[in-house]
């Protein structure tokens, strides 16, 4: 059941290299800046922490959901692999279940502050659908690593996988 994890896992980063391929592909349309472009790139993470960390500070109910999803979707997917890459206890999994179980509650609660009406501040459009994939990411992974043997392949295993895929 190992493989079916890095093979997930491996889908879900090959899926993230295609993203960045074209994004790259249209950025190179524009007008040189003239700066160093891996400089820039090295400032993407801290701006973009900087930038979230300022905008959910403002409303500590948002923050709370963000921490839960961003959380569980990136402790639960580091759990999960870190696994299967190890060899999985009985700690590991729980660990895994639990952090995506928090990333569920997280995007469960962001759904629902999008309901009945997405509230003004918040965009609209293609970002509609993010809380349905964080859940269905969150929710297939749990049914993964819920049901991970290295013996054999289980068919919650498998169910997981197809929930996690069609979220992410």
């Amino acid at each position: 059941m190992r493989w079916l994890v890095l093979a997930d896992m491996g889908c879900a980063a090959a899926t993230v290299a295609v993203v960045w391929i074209v994004l790259l592909a249209r950025w190179r349309k524009g007008r040189t800046t003239g700066q160093s472009w891996l400089a820039g790139l090295a400032r993407v993470p801290r701006r973009y922490l900087v930038d979230v960390h300022h905008v959910v500070a403002r409303r500590p109910r948002n923050a709370r959901m963000h921490a839960l999803a961003a959380g569980g979707v990136l402790g639960g997917s580091a759990a999960l692999l870190l696994g299967a890459l190890v060899g999985f206890g009985g700690l590991a999994r729980l660990v895994a279940i639990t952090l995506f179980a928090l990333g569920a509650w997280g995007a469960i609660i962001d759904r629902a502050r999008r309901q009945p009406r997405t509230p003004t501040p918040l965009s609209g459009g293609a970002f509609l659908w993010l809380p349905a994939a964080l859940l269905a990411w969150c929710a297939g992974q749990a049914l993964v690593a819920f049901s991970l043997d290295d013996r054999r392949v289980s068919v919650v295993g498998l169910a997981g996988l197809v929930v996690a895929i069609a979220g992410g």
